[in-house]
C-alpha cells in the first residue's frame, strides 16, 4: 500500500493539470484531480496511519488553513459581506485540496532524494502538458489573437505561472548533478520547458525566472557567468520596454494598462476594509459593482478573478493576517535562499508582483509546497 501511495503521488504530480477535466457526481461538481487527490489520501492513511498525528504539524499548511478558517467565520459572523457564494466555494475547495496534496507530498516524500523524484514527476508532467498545448495550438483550437501559447482551457501567463518552477527546478538540478544520463535528461527537460515558456510571451514569468535564478547562480560565480546574466538582463528589460511598458504609453490599451487599473480599484477597495479584507473570492464581484465610478470610466478588463497582485491577493482574501502570512514566508526566505524550493517561492513572488498564483488548483499546490518547505525544511539525510 505505501507503494501505491507513492506512485498515486507521483501521478497526481504529473498531472496536475488533470483539474480542468470537470464533471459531476450527482449535484456535486467535481474534476479527476480532486477524485485522485482524495485517493491518494486514502491511501496515504492506510499505508501511514500515523501520519493522522503529523496534521497540526506542518506550519505553512495550519497558518493557511487557519487564515481560511478565520475569513469564513468572519464571512458567518456578517462581519465580510460575501456576494458571490460559488466563488467563495471554488475558492475553498481549491484550498482544502491543495493543502491536502501538499500533506501527502510531506507525509511521503521524507527525504531529498524522494522531494526530488517528486518535483521530477511534476516536471515531467509539465513538459507533457506543454507539449499537449503546442499540439492543440497548432491544430487550431485555442490560439489567441496574437499568437501566444496557451493551455487548454487556460491562459498563456497561466500555463507559464505552472511551468516556471518546473524549469527552475531542472535548471538547479543540471548544476547539482554529476552523473550524465541524469544530467542529460535535466538539459532536454529544460531546455524544452525554457522554449514553451518563451512561446507563452509570458514576461512575467520570465522575468520572474531570471530573477530567482539569477539570485541562486550569483553565489560563487565566475566573471564569465555575471556578464552572461547581466546580458541577458539587459536583453529582457529592453523586450519587456518594447512589449509592455511602450504599448501601455502609446495606446493606454495594453495588458500593463488593464492591471494599472484593477491594481488601483483593488487598492481603494481594500481601504473600506484592511483588517479583515473582502472575503475568499469576493474580488471579482466587488471589482464589478465598484470599478467604473472608481476609475471614473468602464474597465479594459471587466471580469478580473483576482487583482494581479499577491501581497493584494492576500490583503484582499484574508486581510490584515493574510499580508502578514505572506511578509512571515518573504522573511523566511532570506535564512536558506539556495535551496530549491526557496527558489521556487521566490520565483512566485516575484512574478506575483503581477499576476497570482492563488485562484488555480496547480498553482497553488506548488506555492504551498514551497512554502512548506521554505519555513520547515526537511533536514533528514538524503539516502
Amino acid at each position: 500500500m505505501q507503494k501505491l501511495n507513492k506512485w498515486l503521488l507521483f501521478i497526481n504530480l504529473f498531472f496536475l493539470q488533470i483539474y480542468l477535466i470537470r464533471f459531476q457526481i450527482g449535484p456535486y461538481p467535481t474534476n479527476l484531480q480532486e477524485i485522485l487527490i482524495a485517493l491518494n489520501g486514502l491511501t496515504l492513511l492506510i499505508s501511514q496511519p500515523e501520519s493522522l498525528k503529523n496534521l497540526f504539524k506542518h506550519k505553512t499548511i495550519n497558518l493557511f488553513l487557519g487564515l481560511t478558517a478565520i475569513t469564513l467565520i468572519f464571512s458567518a459572523s456578517g462581519l465580510i459581506e460575501i456576494l458571490n457564494n460559488l466563488e467563495l466555494i471554488r475558492v475553498l475547495k481549491f484550498t482544502l485540496f491543495a493543502s491536502a496534496l501538499t500533506f501527502i507530498f510531506l507525509e511521503t516524500l521524507k527525504t531529498e532524494k524522494a522531494k526530488d523524484q517528486g518535483l521530477l514527476a511534476f516536471s515531467l508532467g509539465a513538459a507533457a502538458f506543454g507539449l499537449f498545448s503546442i499540439i492543440i495550438n497548432l491544430l487550431g483550437f485555442s490560439n489567441t489573437h496574437d499568437y501566444r501559447l496557451i493551455g487548454v482551457m487556460d491562459s498563456a501567463v497561466q500555463l507559464a505561472f505552472y511551468l516556471t518552477p518546473a524549469l527552475i527546478f531542472a535548471s538547479i538540478k543540471i548544476t547539482q548533478t554529476k552523473e550524465a544520463r541524469p544530467k542529460k535528461l535535466y538539459i532536454i527537460l529544460a531546455l524544452f520547458l525554457a522554449a514553451t515558456i518563451a512561446a507563452t510571451r509570458s514576461m512575467g514569468s520570465i522575468i520572474g525566472l531570471f530573477g530567482a535564478l539569477t539570485i541562486y547562480l550569483l553565489k560563487g560565480s565566475k566573471k564569465s557567468i555575471r556578464l552572461i546574466l547581466v546580458s541577458i538582463g539587459i536583453i529582457i528589460a529592453a523586450v519587456t520596454f518594447w512589449t509592455k511598458i511602450l504599448p501601455a504609453v502609446q495606446t493606454n490599451y495594453s495588458s500593463l494598462n488593464e492591471r494599472g487599473e484593477i491594481w488601483l480599484v483593488a487598492t481603494t477597495l481594500i481601504k473600506e476594509n484592511p483588517i479583515l479584507g473582502l472575503g475568499l473570492g469576493q474580488f471579482e464581484s466587488h471589482f464589478a459593482l465598484n470599478a467604473e465610478e472608481i476609475l471614473n470610466k468602464p474597465p479594459l478588463d471587466i471580469q478580473p478573478l483576482h487583482p494581479h497582485n499577491i501581497f493584494l491577493l492576500f490583503l484582499i482574501n484574508y486581510g490584515a493576517l493574510g499580508l502578514a502570512f505572506l511578509l512571515y514566508l518573504a522573511f523566511q526566505l532570506t535564512k536558506n535562499p539556495l535551496q530549491i524550493f526557496n527558489i521556487i517561492l521566490l520565483y512566485f513572488f516575484i512574478h506575483g508582483l503581477i499576476d497570482s498564483p492563488f485562484l488555480k488548483n496547480d498553482i497553488l499546490i506548488l506555492f504551498l509546497l514551497a512554502a512548506s518547505q521554505t519555513i520547515q525544511p526537511n533536514r533528514a539525510p538524503t539516502p
